[in-house]
């Protein structure tokens, strides 16, 4: 944010976490005044973290063996992320190819916590999202898929992050060993 000159620490960005660009970008323009373009965001930020996926930007460790435990399962993607990085994640990271489906920020009206998102993802796998199970790591995350009325798992990586709100909290994915029986995808 300071090549935009505003003075942002990390802490202040802990509320966009779970929510599209644009939000923050919106949020940011009306807290300091400073016309923050989206397009003019990504050209000057997209190179920077397209080369920060895999060396600063990897999977957390837990990631691989949850993801080998629950592949046999119908598995949506539902994020914030736009659509090039997703891309590129998903290409650098095989694990990540037992997601059918993903539902990225550009595929979505309305961002997190908006239901959408999740309700999308649901669908594009044939599942209403009341029998689905989200796991999440942002507040933002939980609140929209609690309001598309799936089953929600917190993964509370971070104490600063409240999920509270989550059907269930756990320290790591590899505490989901077993999803509700009232989920099916």
């Amino acid at each position: 944010m300071k090549t935009f000159g505003l003075d942002v620490d990390l802490a202040d960005l802990f509320q966009f976490t779970g929510v599209p660009y644009k939000t923050m970008l919106t949020t940011l323009e009306l807290r300091f005044g400073v016309r923050l373009p989206l397009d003019v965001f990504f050209d000057r930020h997209m190179p920077t973290l397209l080369a920060k996926i895999g060396s600063e930007i990897k999977l957390f460790d837990d990631v691989e063996a949850c993801l080998d435990r629950l592949a046999e399962r119908p598995l949506a993607l539902a994020t914030s992320s736009p659509g090039w990085y997703v891309k590129a994640v998903l290409e650098h990271f095989p694990a990540l190819s037992v997601f059918r489906r993903v539902v990225c920020a550009d595929d979505v009206k309305h961002g997190k916590p908006h239901p959408e998102a999740f309700l999308s993802a649901a669908a594009s796998i044939g599942f209403d999202a009341n029998d689905c199970v989200a796991i999440e790591d942002s507040t933002n995350g939980v609140a929209s898929a609690k309001a598309a009325g799936c089953y929600t798992i917190g993964v509370q990586r971070d104490l600063r992050i409240d999920l509270s709100h989550a059907d269930e909290l756990v320290d790591s994915l590899a505490e989901v060993e077993r999803l509700p029986s009232s989920a099916s995808g």
